[in-house]
């Protein structure tokens, strides 16, 4: 048996972009998902679709303070 080469992966997957603290709280507390949710529950007057909610779409500055906040 020869050894001391450790065992290597048949994958090896290389470092994906590093996220901050404040990226990382955001994802794990939910509060993209979260803050989804209730904005498309409180714009009950618009028809959505999945053009509307795609690359182009833009929050307003008052509405990016109720996300950071």
């Amino acid at each position: 048996m020869y050894g001391g080469g450790g065992i290597y992966p048949d994958v090896v997957l290389k470092e994906g972009p590093v996220l901050t603290r404040p990226q990382i709280d955001m994802l794990t507390k939910r509060v993209c998902f979260e803050f989804s949710t209730h904005y498309i529950a409180t714009h009950k007057d618009h028809k959505w679709t999945a053009d509307m909610l795609g690359k182009n779409f833009t929050l307003t500055d008052a509405d990016w303070d109720k996300l950071r906040r």
